[in-house]
């Protein structure tokens, strides 16, 4: 069972010059939920979705990641 995961409810278009999307979700952290929202630059390349942000980030190899890009 994961320690941590994400639930991502959107992405939406950024006018920022340095991020092109808004990331909005649920962050769970040893079963507390708290919604989420940051600047990401979000590609998808080969069927993989990268997001890249300096304003948040989460290195946990016990991650879950569960995505609704559109």
């Amino acid at each position: 069972m994961p320690d941590c995961g994400f639930q991502n409810y959107s992405a939406k278009k950024n006018n920022d010059k340095t991020y092109n999307r808004m990331v909005n979700g649920d962050l769970t952290v040893k079963g507390k939920t708290n919604p989420v929202s940051f600047p990401a630059n979000v590609t998808v390349k080969d069927g993989v979705v990268t997001l890249t942000s300096n304003k948040f980030s989460l290195t946990d190899k016990n991650l879950m990641l569960h995505t609704n890009l559109q």
